[in-house]
């Protein structure tokens, strides 16, 4: 299995550098051994393992050198403890922005941190919701009194927001929500974004 994954990966590399294409690739393996040993004086062991491999091959747009396709990615682990070793909780998020997404989070540094701290949205696969979220990420950029006024019109007609403190958070939640995507477009038309 490793090798037609070691094989795939090279030729994805290989035909990618006649282009500006991104490849990302991730596997994730969770572990569990339980033993139990009378004779080490220990009734039972219990041990748990993340193994995680994340790889990114990232091309320059240029093949004579200059910037490389835009790309974000965050790993996040968390253990909240229960009231009992077996009653722990693990949460693992991933995230991954490439392309005109990345781009427009060139430099706004609030906006990158929006998309890390997000909870899970589903954001909408069809190519026009995916452009309208970009302009409103753009037109809103680093301005609170847009984001703002992006997210009273969210609330004046019934969309879909998250609750966080942070206004860019919110933005984000908000504008890439599939929920709200006959709402961005009545925005963008409104605002002539």
């Amino acid at each position: 299995m490793k090798g037609v994954l070691k094989i795939t990966l090279g030729a994805c590399c290989l035909t990618s550098a006649c282009s500006d294409t991104l490849v990302y690739g991730e596997r994730s393996g969770v572990n569990i051994a339980i033993r139990s040993d009378g004779a080490e004086g220990q009734p039972l062991e219990i041990n748990t393992g993340l193994e995680r491999h994340v790889m990114g091959y990232v091309p320059p747009r240029d093949p004579a050198g200059g910037e490389a396709v835009s790309m974000i990615a965050s790993f996040d682990l968390k253990r909240k403890a229960g009231s009992t070793r077996f009653e722990d909780k693990v949460g693992i998020k991933t995230v991954f922005v490439s392309g005109a997404a990345a781009n427009s989070l060139g430099g706004n540094n609030a906006g990158v941190k929006a998309i890390l701290d997000r909870p899970g949205v589903t954001a909408s696969s069809a190519p026009s919701d995916q452009s309208n979220t970009g302009k409103i990420l753009r037109w809103v950029s680093s301005d609170k009194a847009k984001a703002a006024e992006y997210l009273a019109f969210i609330d004046r007609y019934g969309g879909t927001r998250g609750s966080r403190a942070n206004v860019f958070a919110n933005t984000q939640l908000a504008a890439s929500n599939g929920q709200n995507a006959a709402l961005n477009a009545q925005f963008i038309a409104l605002k002539k974004i």
